[in-house]
């Protein structure tokens, strides 16, 4: 994140998890091969935003599922973006981006009279 007051703040949180088990590594990780290999069978409506400067989700991956989606996906990139977007200076952007896309599904999701 470019947020670093808010890094050193999660850092400080006694309720942040800072060791993780190796079993609950194993499972987000399998978790995340389902969904990988996966992506085809999204019917529903999804929204994928993605911070190009992440370091810790790779963007050939990213790339890949994008390339493999339905039309039901709705991607936004931000170039300035990191790992915790909800989190980044940005935020904001993002919120709206979010906010926009919830609001055009649901409008679209409307019965036709």
């Amino acid at each position: 994140s470019d947020n670093i007051e808010m890094l050193r703040a999660l850092g400080a949180d006694p309720l942040v998890i800072k060791e993780t088990r190796i079993d609950a590594i194993y499972g987000l990780v399998g978790l995340m091969d389902q969904a990988y290999l996966s992506v085809e069978k999204v019917a529903l409506p999804t929204l994928l935003l993605y911070g190009e400067r992440d370091e810790i989700v790779p963007k050939r991956p990213v790339e890949n599922i994008v390339s493999r989606f339905s039309s039901n996906a709705s991607v936004r990139k931000y170039p300035d973006g990191w790992h915790m977007l909800l989190r980044d200076h940005q935020r904001e952007n993002v919120w709206r981006d979010i906010l926009s896309w919830m609001t055009q599904v649901s409008v679209d999701a409307r019965p036709q009279r």
